[in-house]
């Protein structure tokens, strides 16, 4: 169960960064260009949102359960947590920049949803969508990191 959620969890994540960087550029084109709001931008703002919510899901379930680099790490004590940087990335820095990613993909698709001027609904949703992608960027767990927690690229095998 832990590999298929895992492998789930880590295909997901390109899922989600493809759907927010084609959201971010149509967002931005929007508002710029001065386009009209349109199904397609709505349905982008879903997807990602959708996209998010599953990556959340995936997300608690590996950290208060499957993985041993969650929540279950602390039963070792928090010292030992803070100190191990591993440890840190993954029981603490990872869930947390994860959740304030999700949080503003939630707040941008909620006010995008209100306004009801294009181009307001464009500048929120560039404006809180790219500053989820930032702190998304920072929290994945990139095979360069050198904190020790880095992982592959692509997850082949089960």
């Amino acid at each position: 169960m832990y590999t298929l959620t895992l492998w789930l969890h880590s295909f997901l994540r390109w899922a989600l960064l493809l759907a927010l960087l084609f959201k971010i550029w149509q967002a931005y084109s929007g508002w710029f260009q001065n386009k009209a709001w349109t199904p397609l931008d709505k349905q982008g703002n879903l997807l990602v949102l959708i996209f998010s919510h599953l990556q959340l899901v995936l997300g608690l379930i590996l950290y208060l359960g499957l993985s041993p680099y969650g929540a279950s790490s602390f039963k070792n004590g928090m010292k030992i947590v803070m100190k191990t940087r591993e440890l840190r990335f993954w029981a603490v820095e990872h869930i947390a920049l994860m959740l304030l990613s999700l949080v503003f993909v939630q707040i941008g698709f909620s006010i995008a949803k209100r306004k009801e001027e294009s181009l307001s609904q464009h500048k929120i949703s560039a404006i809180w969508f790219t500053v989820a992608l930032v702190a998304l960027l920072a929290a994945i767990p990139w095979p360069f990191l050198s904190t020790g927690a880095g992982r592959p690229w692509l997850r082949l095998g089960w």
